[in-house]
């Protein structure tokens, strides 16, 4: 594995400008964070700057790369030499680093960055000291490497010299968890728009991997169409663990976390009926951002048939019906397939399964069929039933898309879609309880 230590020089030496001299003394205290105590050990009490700690601490594992102007090389030359009287082969050092030519050059900077990090399975960065700004553009080339899937694991650590006393006092941190957060708040917007999550941005912190496994599940969750378990298991954890984490003192992506909040409690929260609860994912799911019309159709028709199954359970008669389907573990599946059945078919061409023949005798039969005229006569205009007309259309389109027998232009499906979302809500939604 090759390794390497990429550090970004500066001017800081230990020049003393009144005398006109090199002094040994001019030098600062490094502290080092309680994170990174296995990574660093201190030789000396002192040191002129953040090069030749590097250099002890590192050298004999990783190559030192230094990102360095002829003007920085020349400074950090006599800072080993006659700050810190370093034995090192300094020509050797400066031949494996990054000359930048032109400091105002952006792109070839960022390019020089990134060529260089990816000669190395593994890599400690150090900011602490940087000219300018080189380490901002070198931060802005870690962000996007992390975000790479081939670089998921190739940064380490970031190391930054927090200035607690200027020039005197330094204590060095590792940045690598703003790193991620950084890429957290990019997963976060992506999953407001559309519920995807990228599998290749990886992130370490163990409570935030606990929240991005939640959301991929919701994802999973939706697009498999496992309602249940989305809306009764993973929302309410998930809603958890953001609010947790919206209780710690410093974070960065507030108001990502709010407005997947609010979504979840407006539309992944159960309503009173599943009917209601399948039209506010379905209309959600079907937005542009989104666009998951597959999915948004399915819900209407499974929603029209829950309005079915609902209707029929306010029969006693019926009730008790569906109560004994269940207590002999028939499913969800099997008791819409009948409710449909029933509307779908008179009552001579009706044909059961055999898990449900057992409790459908004749009296049963009749009082579904009964219901049937109750429920669908609040929706006649004329001889055209709108809510049989939502049924056999949802179903059509439905069957189009789940098959791939639909021809038509994505654009024609998206607005069919959208204009039966309206349909139910103006059939269902308004003024049903």
């Amino acid at each position: 594995m090759k390794r390497g230590v990429i550090t970004v020089l500066g001017a800081i030496s230990c020049w003393n400008n009144e005398t006109k001299k090199y002094d040994v003394n001019k030098k600062a205290e490094y502290k080092v964070d309680e994170k990174l105590q296995n990574i660093f050990s201190f030789k000396k009490k002192k040191y002129t700057n953040m090069l030749p700690l590097l250099i002890e601490n590192f050298s004999s594992n990783y190559e030192l790369v230094p990102i360095y102007t002829l003007k920085a090389k020349d400074i950090q030359t006599n800072v080993l030499e006659k700050c810190e009287n370093l034995k090192i082969d300094i020509e050797k050092l400066f031949e494996r680093g990054v000359l930048i030519e032109n400091e105002n050059d952006f792109k070839s900077i960022l390019k020089d960055i990134d060529k260089k990090i990816k000669e190395y399975d593994e890599v400690i960065i150090d900011v602490s000291h940087g000219f300018r700004h080189f380490p901002i553009l070198m931060t802005i080339d870690l962000i996007i490497t992390s975000l790479k899937n081939d670089s998921v694991n190739k940064i380490k650590h970031i190391l930054f010299a927090e200035e607690i006393q200027p020039m005197h006092y330094y204590k060095i941190i590792d940045l690598k968890e703003y790193l991620e957060l950084a890429n957290l708040a990019v997963i976060f917007n992506i999953f407001k728009e559309n519920y995807s999550i990228s599998n290749h941005i990886k992130i370490k912190n163990k409570e935030y991997v606990e929240i991005l496994n939640l959301m991929k599940k919701f994802s999973k969750d939706l697009m498999a169409l496992s309602i249940d378990n989305l809306l009764f298991k993973v929302v309410p954890t998930l809603k958890k663990d953001l609010k947790d984490l919206l209780e710690k003192d410093f974070i960065l992506f507030q108001d990502e976390i709010n407005n997947i909040l609010r979504l979840l409690d407006d539309i992944y929260t159960p309503k009173n009926h599943r009917y209601q609860t399948f039209y506010y994912i379905a209309d959600d799911v079907s937005k542009d951002e989104k666009g998951y019309l597959a999915v948004a159709i399915s819900l209407i028709f499974e929603g029209v048939s829950f309005y079915f199954y609902t209707q029929f359970k306010k029969s006693p008669k019926l009730k008790e019906f569906f109560e004994k389907l269940k207590k002999d573990n028939l499913n969800d599946y099997d008791i819409l397939n009948l409710c449909r059945g029933v509307i779908d078919r008179n009552k001579d061409d009706l044909i059961v399964s055999k898990k449900i023949a057992k409790y459908f005798n004749d009296e049963i039969k009749n009082e579904f069929y009964k219901k049937k005229e109750e429920i669908l006569k609040p929706f006649y205009r004329g001889k055209y039933n709108h809510l049989l007309s939502l049924f056999y259309k949802s179903r059509k389109l439905r069957n189009n898309l789940l098959h791939a027998n639909s021809g038509e232009r994505v654009e024609k499906v998206h607005k069919e879609v959208r204009n039966l979302i309206k349909a139910y809500k103006r059939t269902l939604i308004k003024g049903k309880k």
